[in-house]
């Protein structure tokens, strides 16, 4: 399977709201698309990096019992010819005083994901760290009302849980900090803006776009 560089996800993945589900890359080779409700009114930007006046999320999303306005796709990676796919969930963490939404992609064959994507309890460590790397590549695109967010961060500790890949996308997000990224390179913006999730939990029906394979299999974990 070849390999999607960071910048190339990272630029496909920084763009949403308006456009949330559009086609995100190219062609797959197959002539078909491929990957390429209010939270907490917590005062926006992080105690603990970046000032407050440049940080555009709040300190803490605090938890979610479930994700409003959120959807769910399978698309296949870009290049692979429909044999690797990746899911995405989108959804809304608040909408004032800015538009945040958090964003959960899955690829196969990308960290804790050797092969396709599976169900179990993933730790966010490792190769999830980077855009370049990861396979459960959890993230929040802040104050994205215009539908580019004004910054995107990426989780740097914390769990996600998967329970289903097939029909629905259902888990959870527990626990996760976030820092933030370059969305033109992936990298991590030194000195920048953090955020936190409690828990968000979601279950969405999956769309399959470009004709993406099967559903995962069971027992992955971390």
């Amino acid at each position: 399977m070849a390999a999607v560089s960071a910048v190339a996800r990272a630029r496909c993945w920084s763009f949403l709201a308006a456009a949330l589900l559009a086609a995100c890359g190219g062609s797959d080779g197959s002539g078909g698309p491929d990957g390429g409700g209010a939270g907490p009114d917590a005062a926006r930007g992080s105690a603990d990096a970046g000032s407050q006046a440049s940080c555009k999320a709040p300190a803490d999303y605090g938890t979610m019992a479930s994700l409003p306005a959120a959807e769910a796709v399978q698309r296949n990676q870009p290049g692979s010819m429909g044999a690797a796919q990746y899911f995405r969930l989108d959804g809304t963490l608040q909408e004032m005083p800015g538009l945040d939404q958090v964003r959960l992609e899955l690829w196969d064959g990308y960290g804790v994901f050797t092969g396709a994507v599976t169900t179990g309890t993933f730790t966010i460590e490792g190769e999830e760290l980077s855009l370049d790397t990861c396979g459960v590549c959890a993230q929040v695109l802040a104050d994205a009302q215009t539908g580019v967010a004004e910054q995107t961060f990426l989780a740097q500790s914390g769990t996600v849980q998967i329970d289903s890949v097939t029909d629905n996308l259902n888990g959870s997000i527990s626990d996760a900090t976030l820092a933030e990224v370059d969305p033109n390179t992936g990298m991590l913006i030194d000195g920048g803006c953090t955020t936190h999730i409690d828990q968000v939990a979601f279950s969405v029906p999956i769309r399959v776009i470009g004709g993406g394979g099967g559903g995962g299999g069971g027992g992955g974990g971390g």
